[in-house]
């Protein structure tokens, strides 16, 4: 066996279990910075979602029951907190419902409002 066909038995090794040749490399994408006014235009960008998902969840949510005592969704539940009380989502006042919104936006993006 010659050195050409060895190289190429090497390189179809490599490929069948996903490896890239060292002659294949690519160095790694140069990092451009952002202009100013493009980062201002992505946070208002994010903003913008921002405010729309507080709205939809306000709308959406609005008659969703929570325990007063721990701030849990009722879902099937019949009692929680040794109680059977419930309130809807939009009796809350607005810091505990900004506070809900925050959690769900944690979950869902992973990171906070």
């Amino acid at each position: 066996m010659n050195w050409k066909t060895q190289k190429t038995n090497v390189q179809a090794t490599w490929r069948k279990y996903g490896w890239v040749p060292p002659t294949e490399l690519k160095p790694p994408p140069q990092e451009v910075e952002m202009k100013f006014e493009d980062y201002q235009k992505s946070i208002a960008k994010d903003e913008n979602h921002m405010k729309d998902y507080i709205e939809r969840y306000k709308t959406e949510n609005g008659h969703v029951e929570y325990c007063p005592y721990c701030i849990t969704p009722r879902m099937d539940a019949i009692s929680c907190c040794d109680e059977n009380h419930w309130i809807e989502f939009q009796h809350f006042d607005d810091a505990t419902q900004n506070e809900i919104i925050s959690d769900e936006w944690d979950k869902a993006f992973g990171a906070r409002l």
